[in-house]
């Protein structure tokens, strides 16, 4: 505090034990960690994610039940959404139309806490039905950074045990080291990794009333002056028939979170309690230019208001929340991963069906805006910018026909995405509309939208048919030998590559190692050699025995072990094993100790191979000229594309034999990295030996800038070779050319000739 002389420090500590009145169950609900290099604390803040009313209605994944999640506080019934009745006094309850079932409490928590670098928070409470859990019901949240997961922020629920395991993976701009932006005054900006900017000025134009039973506000946001309350300027004001207060003056604080604008201000009177009033506003994205603030909820001397207003609308191609939870009946859809980013977008082809032919070229992107600044033809050119279609003329006009809307479901197999307020390019004066009509194909991951014709003058249709139009399976598919395929991609899960090793971790308690899909084998402890899972401390006890069946739905693979060790009360140690995709690491980062969870142990497991496939394919087709080559019929789901030459590529290797795919990974090669899209063997005297020796990053590009030529498709490595030679220590690629048989006589390849 400035007011104050330098030889002094004035805390201001907000806590709900000086209330005077009865106050709702609450958690701490930050954490601070210390970078020990340089000594610099770190605050993790998760107070902005409380809902004060209301709750996150959050389902697991081929799973139609339905939960109210809240953090660090008990729900609250709003007036509202969906009925909370018989939730409150809990932060997890199972909604249903027959009665709500409250499944976790509020007291049983040890608060915030750090495990391997993931910050998390852990309930316990009694079940409702004791007979089906062995001891307490848990829910565990783990918070993770979405820019390290591409994934846009919210709670997700990924493991669900019946009655007594809930495990929620939360991603949050809280728990990023930088995790959001703070600003002072009504504008702020973001950085080039994540752009925006909000400019809230013009809302303090006007002066604004708004009445809530007795009470009236005077709410004059954005003002260096305010309203006048009693005396004083403020920028909110409450007055009724008895008193006056100002509820929060000066600049206020901005921040913007997780797709939340907020604008806090402090320093209003005193309550009741000894503490300065303040108000928060919560900004939503509206076209309603006219609208005003209404009163949500107070809660402690703070008040919160929603406002409404086209000011709180993002402009970027950020946008995917409407791509994320499509539904239709029980069915739920995700397009958010056919969204490009960075400097490409679709292309369309052109449909052969034309009764008319068009020269034009369709650039395509969804859930946001197309990209730009990019040197390939999939770029979108300047005047395109803020439209999610254009259209580009052989004679070079272009028209952005269309902005991002809206998807829905026009039945359980196809979806319709929606753009509107776009260019005409026959008429100026008629607004430009595009339909894009997604069908499903299951197993069909490559394919390409296709222009198919106008329905009338402006308005364009395309078609695209795409598993991700395929509504979820709400059932759990089994498969064996550590392998397991969604059916809806057609995408097959393996693990085989990680099978056979230990690996470890230590918690508060215990340390654990675990092999998957087999034995540990006798490098654990005693007792442990022929399980699938080892606890360590004093003694060693299995945690189950090896298995090789996977399971799958949609998008939550797991693996258990049963039949371990007794523990308490005579009950049977058991595992069981969630795998989460992360590109960069494998291994255990999370693990639930027993004196909670009782004999039933839960692992999350990081590892590339759980990716799903739009983290591992690159676009297989190239369109030049109206003209679309789809090279997706040579992509190989289940093996790979092989050849020997044995000349080698240097004298001392005699042999190598390679493998290829096309446009994604190779399938199961030993000591191949699992996203790489060529691989060789390469023998050494009588020594074979693996590389990696490309990923693919970049789809497909004209041969010498000329479809003409061929088409090309470089793989590249991350990290340089070092490999008896080869390579001399730089990054490897591979490049395969595809070529267009010129006549009848040519002599054409079915296989790739290295």
């Amino acid at each position: 505090d400035t007011s104050i002389k330098s030889s002094h420090m004035l805390i201001e500590w907000e806590t709900n034990a000086l209330c005077q009145t009865s106050h709702l169950t609450e958690n701490k609900c930050y954490l601070v960690l210390y970078d020990y290099a340089y000594f610099v604390p770190y605050l993790y803040d998760f107070t902005p994610l409380i809902k004060a009313k209301g709750a996150y209605v959050i389902t697991q994944n081929g799973d139609s039940t339905r939960y109210a999640l809240n953090l660090c506080q008990e729900i609250v019934p709003d007036s509202g959404g969906v009925s909370l009745s018989g939730c409150e006094g809990s932060v997890l309850c199972r909604l249903s139309d027959t009665g709500n079932e409250q499944l976790i409490t509020t007291g049983g928590t040890q608060g915030m806490q750090s495990l391997g670098g993931v910050i998390s928070i852990q309930y316990s409470s009694t079940p409702a039905d004791q007979s089906k859990c062995n001891g307490n019901a848990i829910l565990s949240i783990f918070f993770h950074c979405p820019y390290e997961f591409d994934i846009s922020p919210g709670p997700r629920l990924v493991v669900r045990d019946s009655t007594c395991y809930f495990h929620v993976d939360w991603y949050t701009e809280h728990a990023c080291a930088q995790r959001y932006s703070k600003n002072e005054g009504c504008v702020i900006e973001g950085t080039s990794n994540n752009p925006f900017k909000f400019d809230l000025t013009p809302l303090g134009v006007n002066y604004t009333t708004i009445t809530d039973g007795e009470d009236t506000y005077e709410i004059q946001i954005c003002s260096d002056t305010g309203v006048k309350c009693g005396g004083r300027n403020a920028q909110v004001c409450l007055k009724n028939a008895n008193n006056v207060w100002s509820l929060g003056s000066d600049k206020g604080e901005m921040y913007y979170a997780d797709g939340e604008l907020t604008l806090t201000y402090l320093h209003g009177d005193i309550c009741s309690s000894g503490y300065p009033i303040t108000s928060t506003f919560r900004f939503v994205c509206s076209q309603d230019s006219s609208s005003v603030p209404s009163m949500r909820a107070e809660e402690y001397c703070s008040y919160f208001f929603e406002w409404s207003t086209p000011l709180a609308c993002v402009s970027s191609s950020t946008q995917v929340g409407t791509c994320q939870n499509i539904t239709y009946g029980q069915s739920r859809y995700d397009l958010s991963y056919l969204k490009r980013g960075e400097e490409s977008n679709w292309v369309a082809g052109i449909g052969a069906y034309l009764t008319t032919g068009t020269t034009s070229r369709f650039l395509l992107n969804l859930c946001g805006t197309l990209n730009s600044g990019g040197s390939d033809q999939s770029s979108a050119p300047q005047e395109c910018v803020g439209y999610g279609v254009c259209e580009i003329t052989d004679t070079g006009s272009v028209y952005g026909i269309g902005k991002f809307k809206n998807v829905f479901a026009r039945a359980g197999n196809v979806l319709v995405v929606e753009y509107t307020d776009g260019v005409c390019p026959t008429d100026g004066s008629k607004e430009g509309r595009v339909n894009l009509v997604i069908i499903c194909k299951i197993g069909v991951t490559d394919s390409s939208p296709i222009y198919v014709g106008l329905l009338e003058e402006c308005l364009y249709e395309f078609q695209w048919e795409h598993t991700a139009a395929c509504p979820t399976a709400n059932h759990v598919t089994y498969g064996e030998n550590c392998e397991v395929r969604d059916p809806a991609t057609l995408y097959t899960y393996s693990l085989l590559s990680l099978s056979g090793a230990v690996y470890s971790i230590v918690s508060d308690s215990y340390e654990y190692q675990l092999s998957i899909c087999s034995a540990l084998g006798d490098s654990v402890g005693e007792g442990c050699a022929t399980a699938g899972g080892c606890q360590t401390k004093d003694t060693s006890h299995s945690l189950g025995a090896p298995n090789s069946t996977l399971s799958f739905a949609n998008g939550s693979l797991q693996l258990g072990y049963e039949g371990g060790d007794a523990c308490s009360g005579g009950v049977k140690r058991r595992t069981l094993i969630s795998f989460a995709c992360d590109l960069a690491t494998t291994g255990i980062r999370e693990v639930e100790d027993p004196e909670v969870s009782h004999c039933s142990y839960f692992f999350i497991f990081y590892t590339s191979r759980a990716c799903p496939f739009e983290y591992l394919f690159v676009d297989c087709s190239y369109t030049d000229s109206g003209h679309t080559f789809d090279l997706s019929p040579l992509i190989r789901p289940f093996d790979n594309w092989n050849g020997t030459v044995t000349s080698g590529t240097s004298s001392a290797i005699s042999s190598a034999k390679f493998y290829l795919n096309v446009c994604r990974p190779v399938n199961n090669v030993p000591g191949c990295h699992p996203l790489s899209s060529a691989c060789m063997d390469i023998q050494v005297g009588s020594v074979t030996k693996s590389a990696s020796i490309g990923k693919a990053k970049t789809g497909l590009k004209a041969l010498a800038g000329n479809v003409h030529n061929g088409l090309r498709i470089v793989y590249t490595e991350d990290e340089p070779l070092e490999l008896d030679g080869v390579c001399n220590g730089t990054n490897p690629q591979t490049g395969i050319t595809f070529l267009c048989p010129q006549t009848s006589q040519t002599k054409r390849l079915d296989y790739p000739r290295f």
